[in-house]
């Protein structure tokens, strides 16, 4: 999560490197409200560029970029993370990209095998479009629907007392198993 100007292509000759060897690169558009064309989201045809999604769902988040490379949004605004000092929450598209990076690791780590391009087209086909497609690409990954391609999950509703107030809490409880899709 970083521009640079790339006078001297270094970073567009290691992202091509990279792009060369297999590797799906994922990186954020950034936090100016507008099209952003420094490096390595200007790299469209090495990076994935990942913008903010308005909390509402709806469209792209006013204080985040886009770019020629984007091809989804994701949550921006106050995400719980690690900071400095800790956890907290923060707002940019340096924590939208991370759930974009952490879903394409589940799901090459559950099949191996894919390309990246795979990788990349159960992202489109699990997407939702959202607003214009220049600034949100092919919008937001239904991340449980990807999911539940990959495991079977079975929910149960559990009622007890848990805090012992004479009063009957629920808890929801949800099991994942490994679909064998194969």
């Amino acid at each position: 999560s970083f521009g640079l100007s790339d006078r001297g292509s270094l970073i567009r000759e290691a992202l091509m490197y990279s792009y060369e060897k297999g590797c799906l690169i994922i990186a954020s558009t950034g936090n100016t409200g507008r099209k952003n064309s420094s490096a390595p989201i200007r790299y469209k045809d090495y990076v994935i560029g990942i913008t903010g999604l308005d909390p509402d769902g709806l469209k792209r988040y006013d204080g985040s970029s886009w770019s020629d490379s984007v091809m989804f949004a994701a949550p921006v605004r106050q995400v719980y993370s690690s900071t400095r000092v800790g956890f907290g929450s923060d707002t940019g598209t340096s924590f939208s990209s991370p759930i974009v990076a952490g879903l394409a690791s589940l799901v090459w780590g559950n099949d191996p095998s894919l390309t990246r391009e795979q990788v990349i087209q159960k992202f489109i086909d699990k997407a939702s479009p959202i607003g214009d497609f220049v600034e949100t690409g092919h919008g937001e990954i239904d991340v449980r629907s990807l999911v539940e391609s990959y495991v079977d999950i079975h929910e149960k509703i559990i009622q007890s007392d848990i805090d012992s107030d004479g009063e009957m809490e629920q808890l929801k409880v949800e099991i994942s198993t490994y679909k064998d899709t194969g």
